[in-house]
């Protein structure tokens, strides 16, 4: 082999050789490829950092701010988060309309930069403890209620159904519509007004026109309280009318 072949099989090895570094220096520097260089060092988020990162966000996000209390419980994680990067960040959001009450599904989103982001779901509880009107002892159908029949206990609102009363003084006085027991959570549909007037009382008509005003005696068709209407007869006339009860013995009649 003459040495002018051997130059050129020399010449056309450092060319190769120089082709594989250029390749290489590529591959390291060109945009996208040190998101691929990264992968290589993959990290596990650990469980405390995602739990903190959730804890603060609702702390921060939700509603009750004059509630008595709020407990964040129960932050459910995967059993673990790896990422192919050390370098990242951690926001969260939850889905619109949250009510931040009971099971609150929270997103948490890892920012990894060029890598792009990788998502998980975390189930998340929160506790909302707030006074309501609770019953001591167990109550009678249409008893009336007294301020040593009731008293106020912090409750879960999640496990609180709605309408639920606050202060006590907004049920004292009131007539229960159905029986309860013992630790019963008072509500607006369990309460009305005490009733004054029962089917078959006998009361007095105030019957009114523009111009007239007269009094008969009537016969009550229907129970109520003060303010509801209700049907009565007219015994003079025994015409059937609707009057407002005024009181256990009187019924408004207008015309």
């Amino acid at each position: 082999m003459g040495k002018g072949h051997k130059n050129i099989r020399l010449r056309e090895f450092l060319r190769l050789v120089l082709l594989m570094i250029g390749s290489l220096m590529f591959f390291l520097y060109c945009p996208g490829s040190i998101a691929e260089a990264d992968t290589g060092k993959s990290v596990e988020v650990p469980r405390e950092e995602i739990r903190q990162a959730v804890v603060q966000f609702l702390k921060r996000s939700h509603p009750w701010r004059t509630a008595a209390e709020v407990r964040i419980q129960d932050v459910r994680i995967p059993a673990r988060v790896v990422l192919s990067t050390p370098r990242y960040d951690i926001s969260v959001r939850v889905p619109p309309n949250t009510r931040y009450l009971g099971h609150t599904p929270v997103e948490i989103i890892f920012n990894r930069g060029k890598i792009g982001q990788k998502k998980i779901w975390v189930r998340t509880y929160l506790e909302v403890l707030n006074p309501v009107v609770v019953t001591r002892r167990p109550m009678a159908r249409n008893q009336i209620i007294s301020t040593d029949d009731v008293y106020l206990e912090k409750r879960d609102l999640a496990r609180v159904p709605p309408g639920a009363i606050t202060k006590v003084d907004e049920v004292v006085g009131l007539r229960l519509k159905r029986t309860l027991g013992v630790g019963a959570v008072l509500r607006s549909a369990l309460v009305d007004k005490p009733l004054v007037v029962r089917r078959g009382d006998v009361v007095k008509l105030l019957i009114e026109t523009a111009s007239l005003r007269i009094t008969a005696l009537g016969r009550v068709d229907e129970r109520g309280g003060i303010g509801d209407t209700v049907r009565v007869t007219n015994l003079d006339s025994k015409r059937k009318v609707y009057g407002q009860v005024v009181d256990s013995q009187t019924i408004r009649v207008r015309y």
